[in-house]
């Protein structure tokens, strides 16, 4: 969906928009709690936190038809990745949709947490072998179409042993609470390996910038501050 598809489904002008925000990081790098403090400021900020599962079945059934060619000819090159990964391909497709619909309800600004950044990072890093070249290609389109969509990517940072610390005294579960530190450690390394590849790619078509913030340096109240700050300047760039 283009940023014209967005101001038609919204009849306004593209200045007056919501801004679409994708926020990216490991398992406890501080995302919930940047967003909570964000939204003590703003209530209307709309956070999409399981956005792929708005949708429902009825959202990711419109795009079965759109995705049955490349699904297809994956089945012929790599049968096994392709039934794995279908369904995180059409969810991905599906969100437009949901983002579209966000828009329209929310003023000012709509984030993402399992946005297109975290949906193709998490295919790179946990499902191992080529991508077959149509899904690639599949990806790439959607990739673009999401390039010109997405308005601004915050990325959270930390060291490993403050991530794990902080996973392993929370309350809020995780499949890696009870890992290992080098399982643990493993798991994080992929998941940033991965996205540092989709964000290039995604500066490569032309993206949104990177606002990327370290959470074991600054406080959540100065890292609202500069997320604050960039939602004026991109308000401001359009």
């Amino acid at each position: 969906m283009s940023r014209g598809a967005v101001r038609a489904a919204r009849g306004t002008p593209d200045a007056a928009r919501p801004l679409v925000v994708e926020l990216v990081g490991a398992a406890a790098a501080g995302k919930s709690t940047l967003v909570a403090e964000l939204q003590r400021r703003d209530p209307a900020i709309r956070w999409l936190q399981r956005a792929r599962r708005e949708g429902g079945r009825t959202s990711l059934a419109r795009h079965v038809v759109r995705f049955a060619p490349a699904w297809l000819a994956g089945l012929t090159r790599a049968p096994g990745y392709t039934w794995r990964n279908a369904r995180f391909f059409l969810r991905l497709a599906a969100l437009e949709g949901v983002v579209r619909r966000a828009a329209r309800e929310a003023p000012g600004v709509v984030m993402l947490e399992h946005g297109p950044v975290f949906t193709l990072a998490r295919l790179r890093a946990f499902h191992d072998g080529a991508v077959p070249e149509p899904l690639a290609r599949y990806a790439t389109r959607l990739l673009t179409r999401w390039a010109k969509m997405l308005d601004l990517v915050v990325a959270l940072d930390a060291p490993i042993e403050v991530l794990e610390q902080r996973l392993r005294t929370r309350s809020k579960d995780h499949s890696m609470r009870e890992s290992t530190t080098e399982e643990f450690g493993g798991f994080v390394r992929r998941y940033l390996a991965a996205y540092a590849t989709v964000l290039a790619e995604l500066g490569a078509a032309a993206g949104p910038p990177v606002l990327t913030l370290r959470s074991d340096q600054e406080t959540v109240q100065a890292m609202a501050d500069q997320v604050e700050a960039a939602f004026a300047q991109r308000r401001h760039a359009r």
